[in-house]
């Protein structure tokens, strides 16, 4: 009986140990790179504002966003950019008010890529941002995708100070809490 344990547990440790080892190699490589996924966006990109460390789109484009994923494409859509350089999700038309300044946001959004609406038409902030505006509140959705909770501290910052923003709506999943802030790159030989 003590033999056939330690023959299962030997067999167990044969098997098992040259697995770890190669997931741990093909993960250092990236691999299978058949089943990555490739996100595409315009040759605008994104960018970071260095003083506030905070990554924007360009203002005033049109994006198109394309994900390819095991060799299909999973997504393709075009959106625009307001005059600040974040998504356009819902446009509330409070600044045709003489007494309300063109960069005043009363309530400003902030999230990663679910809040900024990746992968769709539109983005779900969009039907809160409508019931906002019926109370005369302007909103502006700073969401980034790939943002974790240091980019949207840095853009919460940002809009109190640009904006004078008055509230803050946070979306986040778990997994924006460990996800680190990572600088935007523009790729010029792929652009």
């Amino acid at each position: 009986m003590k033999k056939n344990l330690i023959n299962f547990i030997l067999l167990l440790l044969s098997i098992g140990f040259p697995l770890i080892i190669a997931d741990l190699i093909m993960k250092s490589l990236y691999l299978p790179k058949q089943q990555a996924r490739v996100m595409l966006l315009s040759k605008d990109g994104l960018f970071e504002d260095l003083e506030y460390k905070i990554t924007k789109f360009s203002p005033l484009k049109e994006y198109r966003h394309v994900a390819v994923y095991g060799g299909g494409i999973e997504f393709d859509y075009t959106f625009k950019t307001n005059h600040l350089g974040f998504r356009n999700t819902f446009s509330c038309n409070l600044n045709k008010s003489n007494n309300v300044k063109k960069n005043n946001y009363d309530v400003v959004i902030t999230g990663d890529s679910f809040t900024e609406g990746t992968g769709s038409n539109l983005s779900w902030t969009k039907f809160l941002e409508k019931e906002i505006c019926k109370k005369d509140l302007n909103t502006i959705n700073t969401a980034i995708p790939g943002y974790g909770i240091e980019g949207m501290a840095n853009t919460l910052a940002y809009a109190k100070k640009e904006f004078n923003s008055k509230y803050a709506i946070l979306a986040i999943i778990p997994e924006d809490i460990h996800r680190e802030h990572t600088r935007s790159f523009k790729n010029e030989k792929y652009s």
